[in-house]
């Protein structure tokens, strides 16, 4: 970097003149910090006490070398500052504390050092320039610390980051260990509830944005998220608006995988039965029973419905489609034919070429759970039947 040429300005005898001054400007400059900047107003013992003086030491020390050098200074004179931005962020303490530090800090080493600038002869014109060096000169610490507090900020952030995706994968383990999970979550900072709800998405949906710092969410197709003692199901939902997310069951802490295998199953199932948006697990359990095993849903329909095989599609699609309807009325026709918009008489041609193909099988209260499960399997499609 080009060395400032104002520091040139400036005469090198004078840097003896601002050092026998440290001391007392030091002095000065921490009193002042203690009166107006709030945070400041404590005993100044252990570590902060320590920075403290340290910083306002160095700060002076460095100035004083530049005027000496003619703008050189020192290799790594800022690695201080960067430290003490890390550090204000480590206590918990907010980045303008320190900034207004700063500010306040260059008004006190300005008044000194223009007051002894002055005795030591310094014209007009360099003491304008000593007030823009030192005023300069704290604004190249206070860029320092900026750096350093936000250097440190996504450090944490990353450390962070990594313990709660730990953390998740505990959570998600067909076996927890709840000692693990305990430890991992202290890690995380984050509450252990005693019951949670997975929640799976499309990939790239946003769900840490949704669902805040509370949930633990895991990239990737799916996405999944682990939400801790969950408000209502309708809640979340409206949350998730726009997602296409599926809310697994609310579960007990060991109970996590459970929760995710149950959303990920209608997840997957949803397509194949023309199920779109936000969807919740509980809303949606039969199906989730009917395609749980996709072979013997497969192997079912198969099975029950093999008189329709020899069908042409089309045929065997309008028996299949009156067979379910006229069993899910109880075996009314009229009711059948309202719900498929026909004549009642084309229903009774329908069913009396049912009862040719299936035989007693219509009428056999076991055979008709049978068939209600097979035909409800076939609407679903190909991908969920399996075949």
């Amino acid at each position: 970097m080009a060395l400032d040429p104002r520091w040139a300005t400036l005469p090198a005898s004078l840097s003896p003149v601002l050092v026998a001054a440290l001391d007392d400007v030091a002095g000065g400059m921490i009193e002042t910090l203690r009166t107006e900047v709030p945070l400041y107003r404590r005993p100044l013992e252990g570590s902060f006490g320590a920075g403290l003086r340290l910083g306002v030491a160095e700060a002076l020390r460095q100035f004083c070398v530049m005027v000496e050098t003619g703008g050189r200074g020192e290799t790594g004179g800022l690695a201080v500052y960067e430290a003490l931005g890390a550090g204000e962020l480590r206590h918990g303490r907010p980045l303008e504390a320190l900034l207004t530090a700063y500010r306040v800090g260059a008004r006190v080493a300005w008044r000194a050092f223009g007051t002894l600038g002055a005795e030591h002869g310094l014209d007009t014109g360099q003491l304008i320039t000593l007030a823009e060096l030192v005023f300069s000169h704290i604004d190249s610490l206070s860029a320092a610390s900026a750096r350093g507090y936000a250097e440190q900020q996504s450090q944490l952030a990353g450390e962070r980051d990594r313990s709660r995706q730990s953390l998740l994968r505990l959570l998600l383990a067909p076996a927890v260990d709840v000692e693990s999970v305990t430890a991992a979550a202290r890690l995380a900072s984050w509450h252990l509830p005693t019951s949670l709800v997975a929640i799976v998405a499309p990939a790239d949906a946003p769900l840490s944005l949704r669902l805040g710092d509370a949930a633990l969410v895991r990239p990737g197709d799916p996405v999944v998220a682990v939400v801790g003692d969950p408000p209502p199901t309708a809640q979340l939902l409206t949350a998730l608006a726009g997602t296409g997310a599926v809310v697994g069951p609310v579960v007990a802490l060991e109970a996590a995988a459970t929760s995710r295998a149950r959303a990920l199953a209608l997840l997957e199932l949803a397509p194949a039965l023309g199920l779109a948006g936000e969807l919740a697990t509980g809303d949606h359990l039969l199906p989730l029973v009917l395609h749980a095993d996709p072979a013997a849903a497969a192997a079912l329909v198969r099975s029950e419905l093999a008189p329709l095989e020899g069908q042409p599609a089309a045929t065997a699609d309008r028996l299949a489609e009156t067979l379910r309807s006229w069993l899910a009325h109880g075996g009314s026709p009229a009711a059948t034919a309202e719900e498929l918009h026909v004549h009642p008489q084309t229903v009774r041609y329908r069913l009396g070429r049912l009862r040719e193909l299936f035989g007693d099988a219509v009428d056999d209260p076991a055979r008709r759970v049978a068939l209600s499960v097979a035909l409800e399997l076939r609407t679903a499609g190909p991908k969920a039947a399996g075949r």
